[in-house]
């Protein structure tokens, strides 16, 4: 029985080799941080080893105790996702504190402003 049928295979690579070019475009254009296209460039590598490999992944899944190499992808696959969730949650919650804190100094500068317009005038 084949792991992962060729034409599925054949698939998998085409499609990481796509979004590889499209990650080092983005990033190269400036519309992506290179710590993001990094750990996309890691998530594309892995799912070519998976494509090009698939014997390892039914080996690692038997050693693991995983009933099925499918089992064991889906399981590593909804790990990864976790992983970019809580990333990118924390991101935002830092650009949330950071957004406050600007506003808070536009205030401020607009508040001196407001007083130094003011005693110009006077």
């Amino acid at each position: 029985m084949e792991i992962l049928p060729m034409s599925l295979r054949i698939l998998l690579t085409a499609v990481t080799v796509l979004v590889l070019v499209f990650v080092i475009y983005s990033s190269r254009k400036a519309q992506m941080e290179v710590r993001s296209a990094v750990v996309w460039i890691a998530w594309a590598f892995v799912l070519l080893m998976f494509a090009l490999f698939p014997a390892a992944v039914a080996m690692i899944s038997e050693l693991l105790g995983f009933l099925a190499p499918a089992n064991f992808v889906f399981l590593l696959m909804i790990g990864i996702l976790f992983f970019f969730s809580y990333y990118l949650f924390q991101r935002m919650s830092r650009m949330a504190r950071e957004i406050k804190q600007l506003n808070y100094e536009i205030a401020v500068l607009k508040k001196k402003n407001g007083e130094k317009e003011s005693d110009d005038e006077a």
